[in-house]
């Protein structure tokens, strides 16, 4: 006689820890595009403004999840956002040789510099949207539609 366990509905608990990892996942995805959205609203305090342009164009993209890697991308979409982003201010001079005065509280280095200051409670912050997520139950983010802005 032999004796043995049997599992009944294995499949079923598979199936759960899968959503399980995938909601956690989307928790991921949720946490970053929030956390991606705090930079960029302290960006688009700091961003130089002539025209507007610049400023209009910032953007933060949908999350994207690649196996276990969640990617959210968070910028400008102008052709020039990077120079006016790498010129200092005088008397310092970027490599081709510019310098250029912003009023504040625009500046130079204005994304970078949210960035960096971010990253200090970025773990709080982390586990903040974390928890809202699961509180929530929100899901994944979405690039917004023309006319819908942040809530």
């Amino acid at each position: 006689m032999s004796w043995g366990l049997a599992i009944i509905g294995m499949k079923a608990v598979k199936s759960l820890i899968k959503a399980e990892v995938k909601r956690d996942q989307d928790a991921i995805a949720y946490a970053l595009f929030n956390m991606a959205q705090d930079v960029l609203d302290k960006s688009l305090y700091l961003v130089p403004v002539e025209l507007g342009n610049l400023r209009r164009s910032g953007y933060v993209a949908a999350p994207k999840i690649k196996g276990k890697e969640v990617v959210v991308d968070v910028g400008y979409n102008t052709d020039y956002a990077v120079y006016v982003h790498e010129i200092p201010p005088p008397p310092q001079k970027s490599p081709k040789g510019r310098s250029a005065t912003h009023i504040p509280p625009t500046q130079w280095k204005y994304l970078s510099d949210p960035y960096d200051f971010y990253l200090l409670d970025a773990g709080k912050n982390f586990q903040k949207y974390m928890n809202k997520f699961k509180e929530k139950n929100e899901p994944r983010p979405r690039r917004p539609r023309k006319g819908e802005g942040r809530k």
